[in-house]
């Protein structure tokens, strides 16, 4: 079950592609309007909902191949993104046919987000061997939005970094 995003500062989100542009970009740093599932889906629990597992997830980001019903937006800052093989990311842009990864130390990897969904189009050795773009999201500053959902007030940040 989710955490009050009141009772701890730093909370742990999923965000896993759907592709297509169906996705939110992720900023390190920056505040944004942000949506995230209301309840775990069953697909988060199974792959990431593991006792033990590290990090513990409270949220998942929602995308828009789900139903709108099922989501909540929150005005909150992204104080780190985090991939198991690239480390530490400054920057997600999922805007156009490829979704790039930006490393903060290192070369930003181009991946696929329309015809071969997940497969790197510029990149390295390392990248190439790649086969869960999902991101842990650090999350801080939580302030609660009772609004109702809206697609369009999802925040997307431009694609420049």
């Amino acid at each position: 079950m989710h955490k009050n995003p009141n009772e701890s500062k730093l909370q742990t989100a999923l965000w896993s592609p759907g592709w297509y542009e169906l996705d939110q970009t992720l900023v390190a740093g920056q505040r944004s309007r942000l949506c995230f599932f209301k309840q775990l889906p069953d697909w988060a629990q199974i792959a990431h909902g593991k006792p033990n597992h590290e990090p513990v997830i409270d949220w998942v980001f929602y995308n828009q191949l789900y139903v709108a019903d099922d989501c909540w937006q929150q005005e909150v800052t992204i104080a780190e993104i985090f991939h198991p093989q690239l480390g530490l990311l400054s920057k997600v842009d999922t805007h156009g046919l490829d979704y790039i990864f930006f490393p903060v130390n290192g070369q930003e990897v181009v991946v696929d987000a329309e015809e071969a969904p997940g497969v790197v189009v510029h990149g390295n050795d390392l990248t190439s061997q790649i086969e869960d773009w999902s991101v842990y999201v650090k999350l801080v500053d939580w302030e609660l939005d009772s609004g109702p959902f809206n697609l369009s007030s999802i925040d997307q940040t431009e694609s420049s970094s």
